[in-house]
């Protein structure tokens, strides 16, 4: 089993990240399981300050890179962001064509320049940096070196990940076809249906069905099917827990997310619906979902709904008399 996770680069000036109070805001806006910042070095920034800043924020998601030169590509940025903006108007392009071609050849020489000098500064592999992780400064030899520390960071940091062999399913942005597919397995779900129809086959719908809630141990067909998943059982005590603190009061399922996609289970968007629908089907009448102040009705459509936006809907679920 692996599941494909990703580290993100961003670039800051040192100032920037030395603002940084908490790495939680840079999640929300760098989707992403891990980030590298690439520290744009300039005239005093010194390692050390770095160093002491990433130990202080303290998430074992970040890793900096620090490089031995100073950034020297600031020419170049202008003179590609000028090129851009005269190949993005019209009006120029249209009355000079013969420039039009030199100037995309130049957009390519400026490009290949930034890169390179990008690629030599900051790939560990070509020991012109420091790899710096919470208060150490990595020894790291080469690209595969450094791809195998970046995995056990992850393997460490969501560590009770379900299990799930579906990457068409299991990622959190999903196509529109397989949208469609987690829509009908929702709606049967909701329905109560025969699932027995997607033991076989290999329609998206089947396919996914039994990634999700077969061969997790989700669902036992016979008594010699693996047994549940332990990272499935943990998601889904966390989806309980949940429901349960929505009893008697209404709560953003953007404190569930939180946790699903947080520290420990790193759950991708695109399965969380179905394991949601299926906790939610099995109380009967007495969960009411809230899109801000209206009452919805409870569909596939909503469940699509609530893993777009989490932080607009609510569940509210009736206290047991």
């Amino acid at each position: 089993y692996t599941m494909t996770r990703f580290f993100r680069y961003i670039f800051m000036e040192p100032q920037q990240f030395l603002d940084i109070t908490r790495a939680g805001y840079l999640f929300e806006e760098y989707r992403a399981d891990g980030l590298i910042i690439c520290i744009v070095k300039n005239q005093g920034s010194p390692i050390g300050e770095i160093k002491k800043h990433l130990e202080k924020i303290s998430d074992k998601r970040l890793v900096v890179i620090y490089p031995n030169a100073e950034f020297s590509q600031h020419t170049n940025l202008r003179k590609l962001s000028v090129v851009r903006r005269m190949l993005a108007d019209k009006e120029f392009t249209e009355d000079n064509q013969v420039l039009v071609s030199e100037l995309k050849i130049y957009e390519e020489d400026l490009i290949f320049e930034i890169n390179s000098f990008l690629e030599q500064s900051y790939m560990p592999e070509n020991h012109q940096c420091s790899v710096l992780y919470e208060n150490q400064i990595m020894d790291i030899a080469s690209e595969k070196e450094f791809n195998r520390f970046l995995s056990r960071i992850c393997s460490a940091y969501y560590s009770m990940a379900p299990k799930i062999n579906n990457e068409l399913i299991n990622r959190n942005h999903v196509s529109a076809q397989i949208k469609k597919a987690r829509q009908k397995i929702i709606a049967n779900i909701l329905e109560q249906a025969d699932f027995s129809v997607y033991n076989k086959g290999t329609s998206p719908e089947a396919t996914i069905f039994r990634a999700t809630m077969v061969h997790t141990g989700m669902i036992v067909k016979n008594e010699n099917e693996e047994k549940q998943d332990e990272g499935l059982i943990l998601a889904n005590r966390a989806i309980a827990d949940f429901i349960k603190s929505c009893a008697g009061r209404k709560v953003s399922f953007l404190e569930l997310y939180s946790v699903l996609e947080g520290k420990g289970f790193g759950v991708r968007r695109g399965v969380i619906p179905i394991y949601l629908s299926r906790a939610l089907s099995a109380m009967g009448d007495t969960p009411v979902i809230y899109l801000n102040h209206r009452e919805v009705d409870i569909s596939s459509e909503v469940f699509e709904n609530i893993n777009t936006r989490p932080e607009e809907y609510y569940l509210f679920v009736e206290k047991e008399s």
